[in-house]
């Protein structure tokens, strides 16, 4: 179960195909040619023995026996005392059954990845799909699309398997109903996202199925639909968006039944694949909206998070799902992921301030659980929204966050929480934010707008950082292992705009990252932001 990182581009010459909709063993002049080829690859690939084929469904009514006992261990030991004898259907069979076992126990999950009957079975597979299909002899389609289903379900990749099972999907595309096309091409995709070598493995299949299907998508299912939506958004480099477009476009609207994981997944294929169909997105937002009380929490901050990485803003949507996973319980990740998208929307809303305030002491209270680029975005964008940087489009905020006269005490907190509790360049950024804030919101200010007074370890928590510098007038923050363009990017958001390239009459012996401490400083100065005396100092002053 090795894993790579490298990428394959499946850009191909395009191909003409007849529709899709023919019935099995009516392949046609395309089916024949995939006969001829298939025939050709495998003419010398030596016949497999065969039990007799009245014993074949006896082995697959023993194998969906021991599969309603849920006990692994049987089914496995089951498999194993059949697998000379079986054929590819009770192959499929096989697993078909123990995919559905695992996927709802993460210990059995485990346990058949590491079986060796495993192995034994993927190997059968193999062999079965490499006979040669003479005369009117089909493939078993059906068969086919649930062992990489299967494999898929179970997070296995057997590279010789796949690249079968391409071919066979490739040379007789038309004799796949459209279930089965659908759940093999989304079962590519799936294995690819955590193994992306199997791109290698079906690099003409996708765009093949694709020219096949796209005038023929009335005869799919929506479920069908959703899973190609899913499969073409994960296709690399943007190879796949046509498809997807067309797809789109063909899915609105809605239909009333569709589940909410579909609603889920068709807002993430559109955001995978960075695709803005407004009269989808809106369908979407208006019926996930009537049923977000069905929706589970993660399924609520995916959808969330789609729509607002696309810049789809719906007014009931929006304030219904931050009211409601204000109340949820979420993890650190997911409480990160939505907030970050939420105080990123346009325009900004007082529901979005309101969920924000509510969230801030639970994400200040697990922000070690969070990654050092989470807790940098986090912190970066809660700063943004409530210093008013961008007033373009602010107007249905109170005017007092946005003028600079007010900081909630529930942000000064987080600020303070993030310059304690972590480290590395998240630490040295929200050092840097609070420096800003006290010098744009004095902090008494805030603490009596809000009707709370300071408590003794809040006074003393008010003090400067004691990491917190002024040199010659201008603020330091003294270096926690932050890069260049950590910084850079730190001061983008404050400018709107990256910092120019350094003067090159500047020393050799002086770091850049000292360089760009100071530089840094001395832009907040410039834009009416100091800290401490006015005029030059002599010496450092804590």
């Amino acid at each position: 179960l090795g894993r790579s990182s490298s990428t394959v581009s499946l850009a191909t010459p395009a191909m003409t195909l007849p529709d899709c909709t023919r019935t099995r063993g009516g392949g046609g002049q395309v089916a024949r040619r995939g006969s001829e080829r298939m025939r050709a690859r495998v003419a010398h690939a030596p016949r497999v023995a065969q039990a007799p084929r009245r014993s074949w469904p006896h082995i697959n009514s023993q194998i969906i026996a021991v599969a309603s006992s849920g006990d692994l261990a049987l089914i496995m030991s089951t498999v194993e005392a059949y697998l000379k004898q079986m054929n590819i259907v009770n192959i499929s069979t096989a697993f078909h059954r123990l995919a559905k076992l695992a996927v709802t126990d993460q210990d059995s999950m485990e346990a058949l990845q590491k079986h060796l009957t495993l192995v034994g079975l993927i190997q059968a597979a193999h062999v079965q799909l490499e006979q040669p299909y003479d005369g009117d002899t089909q493939p078993q389609c059906q068969a086919i699309s649930n062992i990489v289903w299967s494999l898929a379900t179970l997070q296995v990749v057997d590279h010789p398997l796949l690249r079968c099972a391409a071919a066979i999907g490739h040379d007789f595309l038309v004799d796949f109903k459209p279930f089965e096309l659908a759940s093999l091409l989304w079962a590519f995709s799936r294995l690819a996202e955590d193994d992306p070598t199997v791109w290698e493995c079906s690099p003409q299949f996708f765009e093949v199925a694709a020219h096949s299907m796209a005038d023929n998508l009335n005869v799919f299912t929506f479920r069908c639909l959703v899973m190609l939506a899913s499969a073409y958004s994960s296709v690399p480099g943007r190879a796949g968006v046509p498809f997807l477009q067309r797809l789109a476009v063909h899915m609105a609207p809605l239909p009333r039944a569709a589940s909410c994981h579909e609603l889920v997944c068709v807002a993430s294929a559109l955001c995978n694949a960075d695709i803005y169909d407004e009269q989808l997105l809106g369908d979407l937002a208006h019926k996930a909206t009537l049923r977000l009380n069905e929706l589970r929490a993660r399924e609520i901050v995916d959808l969330f998070c789609s729509l607002a990485h696309l810049g789809f803003f719906h007014k009931r949507f929006v304030d219904r799902a931050l009211h409601l996973a204000s109340q949820m319980d979420l993890s650190p990740s997911q409480l990160s992921s939505i907030l970050c998208s939420a105080l990123a929307l346009r325009p900004r809303r007082t529901a979005v301030r309101t969920a924000a305030l509510r969230l801030l002491p639970r994400c200040a209270a697990q922000l070690g659980a969070l990654s050092n680029i989470q807790r940098s975005e986090l912190t970066q964008g809660i700063y943004d929204f409530f210093s008013g940087l961008d007033k373009s489009d602010s107007e249905e905020l109170p005017r007092s966050v946005t003028n600079g006269q007010e900081m909630p005490s529930e942000v000064w907190t987080f600020l303070r929480a993030a310059a304690s509790e972590v480290q590395g360049s998240s630490r040295a950024l929200a050092s840097g934010l609070i420096v800003a804030s006290e010098c744009a919101f004095p902090r008494s200010g805030a603490a009596s707008q809000t009707g709370i007074e300071a408590s003794d370890d809040e006074a003393e928590a008010d003090c400067p950082d004691p990491q917190v510098v002024v040199k010659n007038t201008f603020v330091h923050v003294e270096g926690e292992g932050c890069s260049y363009s950590q910084k850079s990017e730190f001061l983008k958001g404050l400018l709107g705009r990256p910092l120019p390239a350094a003067l090159k009459v500047i020393p050799s012996d002086v770091s850049p990252e000292k360089l760009m401490a100071f530089r840094l400083d001395y832009q907040i100065f410039r834009l009416g932001k100091p800290f401490g005396a006015k005029g030059e100092l002599c010496a450092e002053t804590l």
